[in-house]
Formats: C-alpha cells, sequence, structure tokens
C-alpha cells in the first residue's frame, strides 16, 4: 500500500511536456504590377500557388486576344533595355517561362494568335 502511495504521488506530481514546435514556412510574396490592353493595376501574392494562378488567369486573357505585362514591383527599368523572345503553342511552357523571366526581374509581354496558336513571351529587362 505504501508503495502504491509512493508510485502514485511520484507520477501524480511530474509535470507534463507538451513539446509544441512551431513550423514556419517562408511564403515568396510577389508584388506585382500588370496591365491587360494598357489598363494597369496590381496585385500582391502570396506564395508560388498564387503566382501560378495568377499567371494561369493572364495566360487566358492573352488568349481571348487580349495584350498583358506582368512585371514585379521590385524590378528596376533601365536605360538598356534586353529583350528576349520565347514563343510556344504549348499553355504550360508559356506559363513556366513567364514565371522564371518575372522572378528573374524582367517585364513580361504576353501575346496570343488564335490563327497559329502560338503564345508569344517577350522578357523586357
Amino acid at each position: 500500500m505504501a508503495l502504491c502511495m509512493v508510485l502514485g504521488a511520484t507520477v501524480g506530481c511530474q509535470k507534463e511536456t507538451i513539446n509544441t514546435t512551431v513550423v514556419s514556412e517562408n511564403v515568396a510574396t510577389y508584388s506585382v504590377q500588370y496591365s491587360v490592353d494598357e489598363t494597369s493595376n496590381s496585385a500582391v501574392l502570396y506564395g508560388d500557388r498564387a503566382m501560378d494562378e495568377f499567371l494561369h488567369n493572364m495566360l487566358a486573357l492573352a488568349k481571348e486576344g487580349y495584350r498583358v505585362r506582368i512585371r514585379q514591383t521590385t524590378a528596376a527599368i533601365g536605360m538598356s533595355k534586353e529583350i528576349v523572345t520565347f514563343t510556344t503553342t504549348n499553355e504550360a511552357e508559356a506559363h513556366a517561362w513567364s514565371k522564371q523571366m518575372i522572378k528573374q526581374g524582367y517585364e513580361v509581354d504576353i501575346t496570343y494568335d488564335a490563327k497559329t496558336g502560338i503564345y508569344t513571351c517577350t522578357a523586357i529587362k
């Protein structure tokens, strides 16, 4: 009986340790300026998923015949222009290329030719 009381007191008086680990995920934030047929706007996108959804919507607008321009607000616009052009009939390729160039600080202009099915993506830095 005395043994049970000692064991009960020992177990009952021990503090429970709760291990709380806070996982903080570094989420990329993209502040972008964009225009659709010369109507300018801006957006803040939280994470790559938001950037992908945004680009998907921009490519859909380009496919409808709109001219789309996108750049990060932190991208510097210099006097000398480096221009890189990419053409493809594959929307996923246009998406991936545009995202890569925007992340590298380029302004990206996207158009779509309904007759040929070609996306023309032009990056300017």
